[in-house]
């Protein structure tokens, strides 16, 4: 029997929490299929550590996972100009804490 878990908004996972499920996921026999999906251009974790995303990168870079990204088709994409410009400037930083 194979297991498959899909961990969503990926982007937000804490560092420390991130270490403690990558332990659990190593100990589970036999090895799950995992799906991690999420946008790092969007809310980091509140410590703010990428080391998640970079070990991400790092696995694709050296061909140890599939990366797919998603494409938006053009009717998906907003129009409204103050829409655009307000999304605009929440997209170009974080948030303060």
């Amino acid at each position: 029997m194979s297991v498959f878990i899909i961990f969503d908004e990926i982007s937000q996972l804490d560092n420390h929490v991130w270490k403690t499920m990558k332990t659990a996921l190593k100990e589970l026999s036999p090895s799950p299929y995992i799906m991690m999906v999420g946008d790092f251009q969007q809310l980091q974790p509140i410590g703010g550590d990428h080391s998640l995303g970079d070990w991400l990168k790092r696995l694709v870079k050296h061909d140890l996972a599939d990366h797919v990204e998603l494409q938006q088709h053009s009717f998906a994409r907003p129009t409204d100009q103050k829409l655009l410009d307000f999304l605009w400037r929440v997209r170009s930083a974080q948030p303060t804490k």
